[in-house]
Protein backbone atom coordinates (compact mmCIF):
# COMPACT_ATOMS: atom_id res chain seq x y z
CA UNK A 1 0.00 0.00 0.00
CA UNK A 2 1.33 3.35 -0.76
CA UNK A 3 1.02 6.23 1.36
CA UNK A 4 0.58 9.37 -0.37
CA UNK A 5 1.82 12.40 1.20
CA UNK A 6 0.03 16.18 0.96
CA UNK A 7 1.71 18.43 -0.87
CA UNK A 8 0.88 21.01 1.35
CA UNK A 9 3.16 18.91 4.02
CA UNK A 10 5.88 18.46 1.59
CA UNK A 11 5.86 22.24 1.04
CA UNK A 12 6.14 22.78 4.94
CA UNK A 13 9.75 21.07 4.91
CA UNK A 14 11.53 23.32 2.54
CA UNK A 15 13.45 26.15 3.81
CA UNK A 16 11.42 29.59 3.94
CA UNK A 17 12.23 32.95 5.33
CA UNK A 18 14.64 33.62 7.68
CA UNK A 19 15.64 29.84 7.91
CA UNK A 20 16.54 29.70 3.68
CA UNK A 21 19.62 29.52 2.19
CA UNK A 22 20.35 32.52 -0.27
CA UNK A 23 23.12 32.91 -2.73
CA UNK A 24 24.94 35.90 -1.82
CA UNK A 25 24.24 38.85 -4.92
CA UNK A 26 27.96 38.49 -7.02
CA UNK A 27 29.15 41.94 -6.74
CA UNK A 28 29.43 43.85 -9.67
CA UNK A 29 33.18 45.41 -10.62
CA UNK A 30 34.21 47.53 -12.75
CA UNK A 31 38.10 48.15 -13.72
CA UNK A 32 39.45 51.60 -13.65
CA UNK A 33 39.81 53.47 -16.74
CA UNK A 34 42.29 56.42 -18.10
CA UNK A 35 39.94 59.80 -18.76
CA UNK A 36 41.95 62.72 -19.14
CA UNK A 37 45.42 63.76 -17.27
CA UNK A 38 45.39 66.02 -13.96
CA UNK A 39 48.35 68.24 -15.52
CA UNK A 40 51.14 68.18 -17.31
CA UNK A 41 51.41 67.85 -21.82
CA UNK A 42 47.66 68.06 -22.92
CA UNK A 43 47.08 64.61 -24.20
CA UNK A 44 47.67 60.81 -22.02
CA UNK A 45 50.47 60.56 -24.73
CA UNK A 46 53.59 60.28 -22.79
CA UNK A 47 55.91 61.62 -25.76
CA UNK A 48 55.53 64.86 -24.19
CA UNK A 49 57.59 64.50 -20.72
CA UNK A 50 60.35 62.69 -22.70
CA UNK A 51 63.06 65.37 -23.65
CA UNK A 52 62.95 64.79 -27.72
CA UNK A 53 67.57 64.92 -27.69
CA UNK A 54 66.96 61.85 -25.42
CA UNK A 55 64.09 60.08 -27.40
CA UNK A 56 65.47 60.84 -30.98
CA UNK A 57 68.92 58.76 -29.32
CA UNK A 58 66.71 55.72 -28.67
CA UNK A 59 63.99 56.77 -31.85
CA UNK A 60 60.97 54.70 -30.48
CA UNK A 61 60.15 53.81 -26.43
CA UNK A 62 57.57 50.86 -25.99
CA UNK A 63 56.08 51.23 -22.46
CA UNK A 64 53.77 49.08 -20.38
CA UNK A 65 52.26 50.79 -17.73
CA UNK A 66 50.61 49.78 -14.52
CA UNK A 67 48.68 52.70 -12.45
CA UNK A 68 47.58 51.65 -9.23
CA UNK A 69 44.37 54.14 -8.88
CA UNK A 70 42.74 55.91 -5.54
CA UNK A 71 39.01 55.39 -5.12
CA UNK A 72 39.05 59.79 -6.14
CA UNK A 73 40.49 59.18 -9.75
CA UNK A 74 43.71 60.04 -9.13
CA UNK A 75 46.86 58.32 -9.11
CA UNK A 76 48.73 56.35 -6.12
CA UNK A 77 51.41 54.52 -7.78
CA UNK A 78 53.03 53.94 -11.08
CA UNK A 79 55.40 50.75 -12.37
CA UNK A 80 56.47 51.03 -15.90
CA UNK A 81 58.50 49.23 -17.84
CA UNK A 82 60.19 50.45 -21.00
CA UNK A 83 62.92 49.06 -23.42
CA UNK A 84 64.79 52.03 -23.41
CA UNK A 85 67.50 51.16 -20.92
CA UNK A 86 67.56 54.49 -20.03
CA UNK A 87 66.76 55.99 -16.58
CA UNK A 88 65.70 59.63 -17.33
CA UNK A 89 63.33 58.13 -20.12
CA UNK A 90 61.75 55.73 -17.02
CA UNK A 91 61.51 58.78 -14.89
CA UNK A 92 59.72 60.73 -17.35
CA UNK A 93 57.29 58.02 -18.06
CA UNK A 94 57.08 57.34 -14.41
CA UNK A 95 55.59 60.94 -13.88
CA UNK A 96 53.68 61.03 -17.16
CA UNK A 97 51.30 58.17 -15.50
CA UNK A 98 51.35 59.67 -12.41
CA UNK A 99 49.49 62.39 -13.88
CA UNK A 100 47.25 60.41 -15.53
CA UNK A 101 43.52 60.96 -13.94
CA UNK A 102 40.95 57.77 -14.51
CA UNK A 103 37.80 56.73 -14.10
CA UNK A 104 37.98 55.15 -10.47
CA UNK A 105 37.43 51.14 -10.42
CA UNK A 106 34.03 50.47 -8.49
CA UNK A 107 32.29 47.84 -6.56
CA UNK A 108 28.29 47.91 -7.06
CA UNK A 109 29.14 51.43 -8.15
CA UNK A 110 30.88 52.38 -5.21
CA UNK A 111 34.49 53.84 -6.29
CA UNK A 112 37.47 51.50 -4.57
CA UNK A 113 40.82 51.24 -5.37
CA UNK A 114 41.89 49.44 -8.53
CA UNK A 115 44.65 48.72 -10.79
CA UNK A 116 44.69 49.89 -14.72
CA UNK A 117 46.68 48.61 -17.07
CA UNK A 118 48.03 50.13 -20.36
CA UNK A 119 50.80 50.26 -23.38
CA UNK A 120 52.07 52.94 -25.34
CA UNK A 121 54.51 53.34 -28.04
CA UNK A 122 56.51 56.36 -27.81
CA UNK A 123 58.02 57.78 -30.69
CA UNK A 124 60.66 60.87 -31.52
CA UNK A 125 58.72 63.64 -33.55
CA UNK A 126 60.93 64.18 -36.86
CA UNK A 127 63.65 65.91 -37.07
CA UNK A 128 62.84 69.77 -38.65
CA UNK A 129 64.87 70.94 -41.36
Amino acid sequence: MKTQIPLAALLALLPIGANAQQTPPVPVTVPPKIIGYVRGPHNMNCMGYVPQDILRQVHVVHAAFTVVVNPDGTAKSAIVQDDSGRQEIASALNTCAMNWLFKPATVDGQPIEGTSTSYQIIQAAPFSN
